[in-house]
């Protein structure tokens, strides 16, 4: 009976964390952002990743035999079968790039990138099928206004 309690006590006193809308943002921050809306102000891009970064994860589809070891290694989940046969998918947003999947490939079909910047609206465009055979677009380009993948 303490766990119902609990859980009403939890659900009645509202949230412990302070909200973000625009509205609570702090002075300064808000007037920078308008600043940078404006044009008034830049904001500056990322800085080059350093070597040996283990950023998102780069899938050659070409390379891929469809031998299933990166499957059987993962240990998040976030790699699947592909519709197309012998293929697989990568679910980004379930990935924690600990790299298993690709010590596991035998052909280099899969490596780790240098972009970190995952962020987006929709779901779906964390759904990796392949990434070609060169890296993933430069995070730079995504300050610049170029999308790419």
């Amino acid at each position: 009976m303490s766990t119902f309690f609990f859980l009403l006590h939890q659900a009645l006193r509202g949230p412990l964390t302070h909200p973000f809308p625009f509205i609570h943002m702090p002075d300064h921050l808000r007037e920078a952002l308008w600043a940078v809306k404006e044009g008034r102000a830049d904001i500056c891009g990322p800085l080059p990743t350093p070597d040996g970064l283990w950023g998102q994860l780069v899938y050659d589809r070409q390379k891929c035999r469809g031998c299933r070891a990166c499957l059987s290694r993962c240990g998040a989940e976030a790699i699947s079968e592909s519709d197309e046969k012998g293929k697989i998918e990568i679910d980004l947003a379930c990935c924690c790039l600990c790299g298993a999947c690709v010590e596991a490939c035998g052909h280099s079909a899969l490596s780790m990138g240098d972009s970190f910047l995952n962020a987006t609206a929709d779901r779906t465009e964390l759904l990796l099928t392949d990434s070609g055979s060169v890296q993933m677009t430069d995070e730079a380009d995504l300050w610049s206004g170029e999308k790419g993948r």
